[in-house]
């Protein structure tokens, strides 16, 4: 029985107002954020980095270094945050990661459960060189991690990125340099409309 005829208005009503939700995702320095501002233009969406929305939600209590103590909080404050923007947002572009590091130095994927719960209508993975990307890292945070643990940042988020598309049943778009970026949002924006 859906939720329609059962009476349940404020669960469709909340389905109808929610915005598509792309979530483009990589290691800190792959190039997520310019990625989602030139496709905020193209694609007509908003662009939202999940690290911003975390600190949005009270006493998020994010550390300025890249490592998060607690993992499975911070992804409940990105749900709150997410729900409580979207009503009033166009089509979202969710700049985030598939794993994160704990501030014990472990990679941890990502709770299939947040993706579920972001709902998003199409996931994209930045990919990236790991000598590129700490290079990156050295030139905007003044800091970076060495170069083995960036390729086995890369290679956790390609795997965990992998099994989020399995799970959620959704393609994976994956982007890198040198890549047509023109073609994959066009690809993207196509599997948004369905």
């Amino acid at each position: 029985m859906s939720d329609e005829s059962s009476g349940d208005s404020s669960r469709s009503h909340e389905r109808l107002v929610m915005p598509a939700l792309i979530f483009v995702g990589g290691v800190h320095g792959a190039g997520k954020s310019t990625l989602c501002r030139r496709w905020s233009h193209r694609l007509n969406c908003d662009h939202l980095t999940a690290s911003d929305l975390i600190k949005s939600r009270p006493t998020a209590g994010i550390p300025d270094q890249k490592a998060v103590t607690n993992v499975p909080l911070n992804q409940q404050r990105l749900i709150e945050a997410v729900r409580a923007r979207a009503p009033y947002r166009r089509a979202i572009l969710l700049d985030g990661h598939y794993c994160l590091r704990s501030s014990y130095g472990s990679i941890e994927a990502i709770s299939i459960r947040v993706f579920q719960e972001l709902s998003p209508a199409a996931l994209v993975l930045v990919a990236g060189e790991a000598e590129v990307i700490h290079e990156r890292l050295q030139e905007r945070d003044h800091w970076s991690p060495g170069i083995p643990v960036i390729i086995e940042m890369l290679s956790a988020e390609r795997s965990h990125a992998d099994n989020v598309s399995v799970e959620l049943g959704l393609p994976l778009f994956t982007i890198g340099a040198g890549d047509d970026e023109e073609r994959i949002s066009l690809e993207v924006q196509n599997a948004v409309a369905g």
